[in-house]
């Protein structure tokens, strides 16, 4: 069970690790996960109060709107990063956002996307982001589905051995496997 505190406890519990540490705090906003989500108004004064609690990613769906005034109230000065697996990075993207950090299989793909886009070819990066979207939004059905998705990737590519998931994790069955390959082939073909 997750403790779910108010936005003055979550306040206090940030500034108290900005305090001890020097170095820059990323904050994860993740409401589907922990049932707690963050207003852009306590980013922005955890932002305008501790200098090192510089950016966040938002997990929570729909994202656009709150990637906008977190960065509307902190002038830009804290640097927000689209989440959940990188479904809303095309928003993020045409909102200013810094970037994205997606599962590891969805990376390269992503940071193709992200290349494309800052060097002026919009389009070709929307293409790429359309093709993986499918395939992002199926694996974010659970975070066990997530996670064997990234592993199973990684496995494919020879960068672990194994995509086994530790008990107590939901495993897969023939269907999940089935439609795994094809998401996995569609967002591979060029």
């Amino acid at each position: 069970m997750f403790v779910k505190p108010d936005m003055e406890n979550l306040f206090r519990y940030y500034t108290r690790i900005a305090a001890a540490v020097d170095i820059d705090i990323m904050i994860q906003d993740a409401p589907q996960l922990t049932g707690v989500a963050m207003p852009p108004s306590l980013l922005a004064r955890m932002a305008r109060e501790c200098p090192n609690l510089n950016s966040v990613k938002l997990e929570g769906t729909p994202a656009g709107h709150k990637m906008s005034e977190v960065r509307r109230l902190t002038d830009n000065g804290m640097e927000v990063f689209a989440g959940w697996g990188g479904l809303s990075f095309w928003e993020g993207l045409e909102r200013g956002c810094a970037g994205c950090m997606p599962a590891a299989n969805f990376g390269p793909a992503l940071a193709r996307v992200y290349d494309l886009f800052h060097t002026g070819r919009a389009q070709d990066a929307h293409g790429i982001f359309i093709a993986q979207a499918p395939f992002i939004a199926w694996s974010m059905q659970s975070i066990d589905l997530s996670i064997w998705c990234a592993k199973e990737s990684l496995r494919r590519l020879g960068v672990i051995a194994t995509a086994h998931l530790r008990e107590p994790a939901t495993q897969l069955d023939a269907v999940d496997i089935g439609q795994f390959e094809q998401y996995y082939q569609t967002a591979s073909t060029p």
